[in-house]
């Protein structure tokens, strides 16, 4: 079974499509199948990082400024950075030399049915990837990892014949947190771990770390960036005047990590589910338009505690939750429980996402 993957990432699109491509890739390649990716060559992207891991990686040429001539399809359209029927060709290309595609699996919020469709001729199948609600997808098996908001939040937007898995206990997560112990939190707090993905291009990282310095705690703290992080520099000074502060970059452990915290401050991309997965109650700040619907939903269901956006959260703001929480460890426990709950037949409904890729190739 040959299939490819189509995703990107940079300093404003984040690493978390490509980490959750590759988590797939990785499943499906166990399984047998060959695995390659197209990614355009966007500033600070994390081809190499895909590559380091066994996959092949075509590599899209990069304008360095976006067209002129592109078309506003929806609110990510600008993440392309070509128009679409330029990726279309430049896609269609590597698509080509290819004998048979069982699969073509689409991660990306620029493309739409009108770019799948243009696929057809050179796959058997397409998949999407979607966080979204807000275009229509040529596509014959999607993935939304996401809370249900609503009834059929899909319908009109995917052929009738499309099959959807939606729900976190889909969620793609790597096997390092699928072997990690699951463990319920009793509500005291002595560690907690900071991390806003790979980029965090707002800095929400050095906003936490200033927090928890306002307040009198002999908390643990653990400062996880990604290699991406403009901020690095800034952020290790800041860590290095206090020995409660452990600064990590790039980890292999993340699961080891959230596992043994008791507390995450963080946004929710995709690291969302990984801390809900491992019941590790979380305040959150959402750092992108695209995340403000999950950490509403997760927010309700008492499984996170949403402090606010990024734009309006201040230091002062999140010092004054985070020293609520503290005092709540009643809240801690209940938030660690909702979020187990979430994620209770993940192995099984990951399973059943496989066999379904597997059984349509044909």
């Amino acid at each position: 079974m040959e299939v490819i993957f189509r995703v990107d990432s940079s300093i404003e699109i984040g690493t978390g499509h490509v980490m959750r491509c590759l988590t797939l890739a990785k499943l499906l390649r166990d399984r047998g199948a060959a695995i390659s990716f197209i990614c355009r060559d966007l500033p600070n992207n994390i081809s190499s990082y895909i590559e380091n891991k066994g996959f092949a990686v075509h590599l899209l040429k990069n304008r360095k400024t976006a067209s002129k001539n592109m078309q506003k399809f929806n609110r990510h359209s600008h993440w392309l950075t070509v128009p679409w029927k330029e990726d279309v060709e430049n896609t269609k290309e590597i698509l080509k030399a290819k004998k048979i595609i069982d699969w073509l699996i689409v991660d990306h919020y620029s493309l739409d049915k009108y770019w799948e469709s243009e696929m057809r001729p050179y796959t058997k199948n397409i998949m999407v990837i979607d966080d979204l609600y807000d275009r229509e997808h040529d596509c014959d098996l999607l993935l939304n990892q996401n809370l249900l908001i609503k009834t059929c939040p899909y319908s009109g937007l995917v052929p009738a014949y499309c099959k959807i898995f939606h729900g976190p206990k889909y969620s793609l997560l790597r096997e390092e947190f699928r072997k990690e112990k699951r463990r319920k939190r009793n509500g005291r707090v002595q560690r907690i771990l900071i991390f806003f993905g790979g980029c965090d291009v707002t800095n929400e990282t050095k906003k936490a770390i200033e927090a928890i310095l306002m307040l009198s705690t002999d908390l643990k703290v653990d400062v996880i960036v990604g290699k991406a992080n403009e901020f690095n520099e800034e952020i290790r000074k800041i860590c290095s005047t206090n020995r409660s502060f452990t600064l990590l970059s790039q980890i292999e452990n993340m699961a080891e990590m959230m596992s043994k915290a008791d507390l995450a401050i963080g946004g929710c991309g995709t690291a969302a589910w990984e801390r809900c997965y491992l019941g590790l109650p979380t305040l959150v700040i959402t750092v992108a338009h695209n995340q403000e619907e999950s950490a509403e939903s997760l927010g309700k269901r008492n499984a996170v505690r949403v402090v606010g956006k990024s734009s309006n959260v201040t230091k002062e703001d999140l010092a004054k939750e985070l020293n609520n929480i503290l005092n709540n460890p009643i809240e801690i426990r209940e938030m660690s429980n909702s979020a187990l709950a979430l994620l209770e037949d993940h192995e099984k409904c990951l399973q059943k996402l496989l066999n379904a890729i597997i059984e349509e190739r044909n």
